[in-house]
């Protein structure tokens, strides 16, 4: 939390186990995934992302902005303990967003869709 005039402002989420903070944290994107892949922000989620560097409020065009609302969302895990004791955990999202504003707008030709498809993908698949 920080302070911004005269008002708090959330910066990200703690990570507790029961009671105790376990001295890790999520930054606001963070938070926002991890809200997805538990399934609470279906129909509630609005996201804007910077497709030059994938960072929220990075300077830049105008242009590379893009805003969108996940309407439905279906999501995987599998966990499996190999026998030396390591953890492995893939995890499968798949979004189904509507685009509320994108700089470029050109969203009639298919072209444009398919490829904004797949920057978004790869955007929100970033593992950084």
């Amino acid at each position: 939390m920080k302070k911004v005039g005269t008002r708090a402002e959330i910066d990200g989420v703690a990570l507790m186990n029961n009671r105790k903070y376990t001295g890790y944290h999520l930054n606001a994107n963070q938070s926002m995934m991890l809200l997805l892949l538990s399934g609470k922000l279906q129909g509630i989620c609005v996201m804007t992302r910077n497709f030059e560097d994938g960072k929220k409020d990075a300077p830049g065009d105008v242009n590379e902005y893009i805003s969108f609302d996940v309407v439905k969302l279906k999501r995987s895990k599998h966990v499996s303990i190999n026998p030396e004791g390591n953890v492995t955990v893939k995890l499968r999202l798949a979004l189904k967003a509507t685009v509320i504003e994108y700089g470029k707008d050109n969203l009639i030709d298919k072209q444009v869709t398919a490829d904004l498809n797949k920057r978004l993908s790869a955007l929100l698949t970033d593992r950084g």
